[in-house]
């Protein structure tokens, strides 16, 4: 599990994957084709056989007004198809909304509650506890609910600035699972030095396609036990305390959608440790030992 520099450039899927964004291009498609058809072409086709059909007798208008009557006919059933796809649209989005709804609820219900119990205290023991809790309960979210709706499997790690290392704290991942990388540790290999200096700046990064789109860096992004992931510098304010991050077994499972869910994650985790720090702060410079 690892970052770097920026986000690999490479196309944007939904969660469950290329077919999902296939299938969602080709419904855009057929939209479009049938509003071309039923709006420009086939009533310019009537216009044209009616108007040829009307100047002309016989077996040769009979051709024509018969022309006239199938494109009437297409025209009429593109209108049928057109509704048709319209409200099974309408259907995915209302369950996509339902799905974001449903998440956004399960993340953020638990966080404010672990986070309010961190900041409810100005015990150092106490706060010292409860921001456990709050690491705790912040990756094992990351790994349950980011790719929720997909069949992947997902880890999640939460990292620790140590000096100049990053040290991880905890991670949760799948039964058989390898656990990520312990630590990253500055000026060791240009792929530590780049994860370092992600940290300590301000940008979330998403790669959805590691094999194909892989960050500058990676230069030994194959073979790699997950496919996408996301990654969050965990801060407040303008200070840095570490790093968040998830990765899932599949390319494409992890979005857009799935990185604002982190950087959720990451603000309250970041609030956290910042009070438990500025606890420790005022009773260091005061002496004091709660």
């Amino acid at each position: 599990m690892t970052v770097g520099a920026r986000p690999a450039q490479g196309p944007e899927h939904g969660s469950n994957g290329p077919a999902a964004d296939i299938s969602t291009r080709a419904v855009i498609w057929r939209l479009r084709l049938s509003r071309l058809g039923s709006n420009v072409i086939l009533p310019l086709v009537m216009v044209v056989t009616g108007a040829i059909a009307a100047v002309n007798h016989g077996p040769i208008r009979v051709y024509w007004s018969l022309g006239s009557f199938v494109a009437l006919f297409l025209n009429g059933l593109i209108s049928y198809n057109k509704d048709r796809t319209g409200a099974a649209i309408r259907d995915a989005v209302i369950r996509i909304r339902t799905d974001l709804a449903t998440a956004l609820n399960d993340t953020g219900q638990p966080l404010v509650v672990a986070l309010g119990n961190v900041t409810a205290t100005d015990s150092i023991v106490d706060a010292q506890r409860e921001l456990a809790v709050l690491i705790d309960k912040s990756v094992s979210l990351a790994q349950t609910e980011l790719a929720r709706s997909s069949s992947s499997k997902t880890r999640a790690a939460f990292y620790c600035i140590e000096g100049d290392h990053l040290v991880r704290k905890t991670y949760r991942g799948w039964s058989g699972a390898n656990a990520p990388r312990r630590e990253f540790i500055q000026g060791r290999s240009e792929h530590d030095n780049e994860v370092i200096r992600f940290v300590h700046g301000e940008n979330a990064l998403l790669v959805e396609d590691l094999e194909n789109f892989p960050p500058p860096h990676f230069e030994d992004f194959r073979g790699r036990s997950y496919k996408s992931f996301v990654s969050i510098p965990v801060r407040a304010g303008s200070k840095c305390f570490g790093l968040l991050t998830a990765d899932s077994d599949r390319a494409y499972a992890l979005t857009v959608v799935e990185r604002g869910f982190l950087i959720l994650i990451a603000g309250a985790l970041g609030a956290g440790v910042a009070h438990v720090e500025a606890i420790e702060a005022k009773a260091s410079g005061d002496g004091t030992i709660q």
